[in-house]
């Protein structure tokens, strides 16, 4: 499942073998070119990866590996994506915004993390959302918090969600 979605997001190894077809807006996602998948990644395709201590940089605060995302897909200066990344981190429910903007990912729990992971790959309103295990290791509440959210902004936003889990109380 994981590997599949890998695949769709072109972050498999080089020497990964990928055949058949995955198509993103009328554009074929398979066989594109590694510059390309690149400039989708964040832009038309974000993901949600299950381990969130993992998926965020220990050493950079949350404010800035969201921020970096505005940045390098947009022109933006980094006041205004410091505002992107304030806003989005409210709309995913991040109590404080402003002070936990500087915090690094170890300072937060994990529902915390979790919902900086979604913030980051959410900040430019993607069409795809890939959700891989995203409350594995969270607790029932919390699971129940960010599958709640995550099905709130794909209704507003109108973005497709693939979830992958193994627990059917989360399907």
């Amino acid at each position: 499942k994981s590997q599949t979605c890998f695949a769709v997001m072109g972050l498999l190894p080089g020497n990964a073998a990928v055949s058949g077809s995955v198509t993103l807006d009328g554009e074929q996602l398979v066989g594109a070119s590694r510059r390309r998948l690149d400039a989708l990644r964040g832009r038309r395709m974000g993901i949600v990866f299950q381990d969130p201590m993992t998926a965020l940089t220990p050493h950079r605060t949350v404010g800035a590996q969201i921020t970096e995302v505005v940045m390098q897909h947009e022109a933006a200066t980094r006041a205004e994506a410091r505002r992107r990344a304030l806003e989005i981190m409210e709309r995913v429910r991040i109590t404080d915004p402003e002070r936990r903007f500087d915090m690094y990912p170890f300072e937060l729990s994990g529902g915390m993390r979790q919902r900086i992971v979604i913030a980051t790959a959410l900040v430019l309103r993607p069409a795809l959302l890939i959700a891989d295990e995203p409350t594995t290791a969270l607790d029932v509440t919390v699971q129940d918090q960010v599958l709640g959210l995550m099905q709130e902004i794909q209704r507003e936003d109108g973005m497709a969600v693939v979830l992958v889990t193994h627990d059917l109380g989360v399907v």
